[in-house]
């Protein structure tokens, strides 16, 4: 249920000339099934805005975001399903970004203070949290059908 495209632009809390800026510079897919359709996200992919948005606070640069992107979304966005369930088992991972680029998952319980290098720390179980209180209700609910 987590891929399925049911999000408005609306509910990214992002402006659509940002999410056609950011799909421009290759930071976001076209998901249109026609060049004329309402443009959908499904969850994964509010999640991966949610994090756009928190690097666009710290000036991360659109291209290292492009990078970011590549990374987070090989084998089929692995990396960033993984990020996205250990939010929903309410055991969040945060997403680490290394000076060098690399993307870190890692318990918060896990990360220790390096002074010799930097790295970004992204958390949107927050945002998340206010996401499904406020949006989720408004859309299918994100559960597994019982068998049976």
């Amino acid at each position: 249920m987590i891929r399925l495209k049911q999000f408005p632009v609306s509910a990214t809390r992002e402006t659509y000339r940002t999410i056609n800026f950011w799909e421009s510079m290759g930071v976001l897919d076209n998901n249109r099934s026609e060049a004329t359709s309402w443009r959908k996200f499904d969850l994964l992919e509010i999640a991966w805005i949610m994090v756009i948005s928190e690097l666009k606070m710290f000036g991360y640069p659109i291209k290292s975001v492009v990078d970011l992107k590549d990374q987070l979304w090989k084998n089929e966005g692995q990396l960033m399903e993984m990020y996205l369930l250990s939010l929903k088992a309410k055991r969040p991972m945060l997403l680490i970004i290394q000076g060098d680029g690399k993307i870190l998952l890692k318990p918060s319980t896990r990360i220790t203070h390096d002074t010799s290098c930097s790295f970004i720390v992204i958390d949107i179980s927050k945002r998340m949290k206010v996401f499904a209180e406020n949006d989720l209700q408004n859309f299918i609910v994100l559960t597994t059908p019982k068998r049976g």
